[in-house]
């Protein structure tokens, strides 16, 4: 049942975007996948509604139930308590099968590349590779306990994981430049991708300081 795929009709996907949170105004999108997980030049586009991140996309089809989320804007920077001045985008990849809610933040991102890695390279079900993914990224903040799916995850709910979504928020700017942050998070996407191990011990060393 895992590898079955459905379409997705007349749907509306709500959620929020958070880094913090987006600015009202930002672009939040939805992509139809191939079958390699390659978009397909099919998107639809909704708006940030408020400065909570919240928003919704309304779908009329696509092929299949897997499906990557896309947000661009600015967003609450955590450290200076003031909106960024540059703009930052972030991925989720999610399973929109009997769901109609999916957020996306540092942690959906930090894992996609990793995901659609395993699913293609590995051959893991889609499943299978969003658990070991999501492990993997824990694991690299040194956490590892078994957390809800990533895009369930939400900086404003009073939960342990949704603190722990926070605090690696935080890590990931600490006092990082913005101009800067993108390249950071790219490193980390790109560097966990293969092997799921974020070998980068200069960065790693910033942030623990």
């Amino acid at each position: 049942e895992d590898s079955e795929k459905f379409p997705i009709v007349n749907k509306t996907i709500s959620g929020a975007v958070q880094k913090g949170p987006f600015a009202k105004g930002s672009t939040a999108s939805i992509y139809e996948l191939d079958e390699k997980f390659k978009q397909t030049g099919i998107n639809y586009e909704g708006e940030i509604e408020n400065n909570q991140g919240e928003f919704s996309v309304k779908i009329k089809k696509l092929k299949s139930q897997y499906a990557l989320l896309k947000a661009n804007g600015k967003y609450l920077n955590e450290v200076t308590d003031k909106q960024s001045k540059n703009k930052i985008t972030l991925y989720a990849l999610t399973d929109l099968d009997n769901r109609d809610e999916a957020n996306v933040n540092i942690l959906t991102h930090l894992a996609y590349k990793r995901e659609i890695y395993l699913i293609n390279e590995k051959k893991l079900t889609f499943k299978k590779a969003k658990e070991q993914a999501e492990t993997e990224v824990l694991k690299q903040f040194d956490i590892n306990e078994k957390f809800d799916a990533f895009e369930d995850l939400n900086i404003f709910k009073n939960k342990d994981q949704s603190a722990a979504l926070l605090g690696i928020s935080v890590l990931m700017l600490s006092q990082l430049p913005e101009t800067d942050f993108e390249k950071r998070l790219t490193d980390f996407t790109n560097d966990i991708e293969k092997d799921g191990v974020w070998n980068n011990e200069k960065t790693i060393t910033q942030i623990a300081d």
